[in-house]
Formats: C-alpha cells, structure tokens, sequence
C-alpha cells in the first residue's frame, strides 16, 4: 500500500513535478516510464495488497476502503486543502486500528491513541519535508502546511515537536510502559531539537537533513518500545 501510494502520488504529480527541482527526475517526470505502465503497475500492488487482506480477518476489512481512499486522495488534496500532511498522516495511521483488529478482533482505546501521535508524526516530518519544496510550490500553486504556516512555521513544526512527545509520555504512563522507554524518549527528544536547528537555518539541504533524520526518531522509539514490552 506504501508503494501504491507513491505510484499514485507519482501519477497525480507527473504534471507538476518537472517544475519542481527536487522531484524534477522522477520516472514519471521525465518521462522514462510511461502513464500505461505506471497505472499497469499500481494496479498489480493493489492486486496483492487485496490478497493479503484477504487472509487477515473480516474485522480488518472495515478499514480497507478508508485506507485505500486515503491513499488515492492524498495527492489531490495537495490541490485542494491547506495542510494535505494531515490527510498523509491519516493515511500513514490507518494500519494501526487495522492491525489491533486482526490481532485482538477489536479496537480498544489504547490503538486510537497510537493513531493519533502516528497522525501527528507525518504533520512534523513531511512539514519539514514541504519547506524544501516552499518557492516551487508558491510559484505552482501547490499548498503545503509549510506554506500554510507563514512565518510561524518553525515554532508550529516546534510545538508539534512538543505534542508528540508529551503525548508519547501520557502513553507511557497509561499503560505502564518500562523505565527503559522513557530513556528512548529522552534520546528521541535530542533527534527534535537537532531538526530545529537544523530548519531554521532556511537552507534546503539542512531542511530535508532534518526530515531525514526522522529515521532515527521512529528508530530509537521502535527499540524504546520493544524494549518496554518484553
């Protein structure tokens, strides 16, 4: 479904992209691929996603049309609404609910409260990831929440920062979680406040650094939590 996502994102974006420096070389863009087999393609990672829900159990299956909706819309809405990186984090968090109903045949509160700082993490990184692409998208017309927070996008991108990890802590102490997560917390934190310094530099180069870094912040919290639960 991530591959899907960027085949379709891809097919969305192929008249926009070769205005865009970072994204002027995608196959699509510069058309070394053609529209037929980018659509052939994405209709053959659709075909296997659908196989593999079909031996999940039915109580997943609920969430497949929003998922796929999800994914298919994302690229539009980058046309249409003033922070389409809320709808990508919707996208991207979709598979938590959908994973606590295949496993435990319901969805309890504590899988709506990962959905909600999974949402809130796209909102971060992809913001980050916008502010590279700023002057392009101005001059294309293409919204972005990097566009859309105006001169406040630093100290939004900042609190976000904070929401995210004040929620990852709300979470620990909800359900008990081992001292040891707090410890990847702590480490996670240093990630966010290396990407601050890093953005408000106003270079693209540290901007998408900064996004690229978000690697480690989903890695370390990963080990934290696997740490904390076995």
């Amino acid at each position: 479904m991530r591959s899907l996502g960027c085949v379709i994102n891809d097919l969305a974006d192929r008249n926009i992209d070769p205005h865009v420096e970072r994204t002027r070389t995608r196959p699509l863009a510069n058309k070394s691929i053609s529209v037929k087999r980018a659509l052939i393609f994405a209709l053959f990672l659709a075909s296997i996603a659908l196989l593999l829900l079909l031996i999940l159990p039915p109580q997943t299956w609920v969430f497949a049309p929003i998922a796929l909706l999800l994914a298919i819309s994302y690229p539009f809405c980058k046309r249409l609404i003033n922070c389409p990186q809320f709808i990508l984090g919707l996208a991207f968090s979709i598979s938590i609910p959908m994973v606590y109903a295949a496993i435990t045949n319901k969805v309890p509160a504590q899988a709506w409260h990962l959905f909600l700082i999974a949402v809130i993490w796209p909102l971060i990184y992809d913001t980050q990831y916008a502010l590279t692409d700023k002057n392009d998208d101005l001059k294309i017309g293409i919204k972005s929440s990097a566009i859309w927070f105006g001169n406040y996008v630093y100290t939004i991108i900042a609190m976000l920062q904070l929401v995210f990890y004040c929620s990852w802590i709300f979470f620990a102490r909800a359900y008990d979680l081992k001292p040891i997560f707090y410890v990847a917390l702590a480490i996670s934190f240093s990630m966010a406040i290396y990407q601050q310094k890093l953005i408000i530099t106003g270079e693209r180069h540290s901007q998408f650094k900064a996004f690229e870094n978000n690697k480690w912040t989903g890695f370390i919290l990963l080990v934290g939590l696997a740490a904390a639960i076995l």
